[in-house]
């Protein structure tokens, strides 16, 4: 079958992988509907403790292999919080545990599903260096 059978072949341009939004931008920017934030992270954590405003979208299964799943809980969650499954013209800052695996995950998934990539920032250092406000 070759190529034409993969069903996700993902290109991303080399700069879209490296947007960082330091936690300190992020916190600058909490309250501004410019922007949402996502939490990539697995539900129960979300649950135990997230940034304030954030919003789910579990990436564990997609991490996983499961990229599908990754696909169909990010247009949900974008599509309740700006009304497109694409994230609209809002810039999305993805929050995972510690600004790699997840967060790549979830920039996969984005790109697929026709985020604008130049409105995608990675949190740095995820949850792991964040010092701000969490609602549980």
């Amino acid at each position: 079958m070759g190529f034409r059978s993969w069903r996700f072949c993902v290109v991303l341009k080399a700069d879209n992988l490296v947007q960082i939004n330091t936690p300190a931008d992020a916190e600058a920017n909490l309250d501004s509907s410019d922007y949402v934030f996502i939490d990539l992270r697995k539900a129960d954590d979300y649950k135990a403790g997230h940034i304030k405003g954030a919003i789910a979208a579990d990436m564990d299964a997609c991490k996983g292999g499961d990229f599908q799943n990754g696909v169909d809980t990010m247009k949900a969650a974008l599509k309740d919080a700006t009304g497109s499954e694409s994230g609209a013209d809002k810039k999305l800052v993805l929050i995972c545990y510690s600004g790699k695996t997840y967060a790549q995950a979830g920039t996969n998934v984005l790109s697929v599903i026709g985020a604008n990539m130049d409105n995608v920032f990675t949190l740095e250092g995820g949850m792991k260096v964040w010092t701000g406000a969490t609602e549980a």
